[in-house]
């Protein structure tokens, strides 16, 4: 489901990005701890949902120094 966040996030669909956040979360895909930093996501990194739910995995939100 990741590969499909960084479809959707790059495509502008940020609704439908969100939404796979989602099922990726619930299927504890391992690449979600990238969801904070991954250069693709930029366009979701900082919805309040997603920042949500990186804190609750405990992962930081963006790179240092950004």
């Amino acid at each position: 489901p990741v590969h499909w966040i960084h479809l959707g996030a790059e495509l502008g669909d940020v609704e439908r990005a969100i939404e796979l956040r989602e099922t990726a979360y619930a299927e504890r895909d391992p690449y979600m701890i990238n969801l904070g930093v991954a250069p693709r996501l930029e366009s979701i990194r900082h919805d309040p949902r997603v920042i949500r739910m990186i804190q609750e995995m405990g992962l930081p939100v963006g790179l240092p120094g950004s």
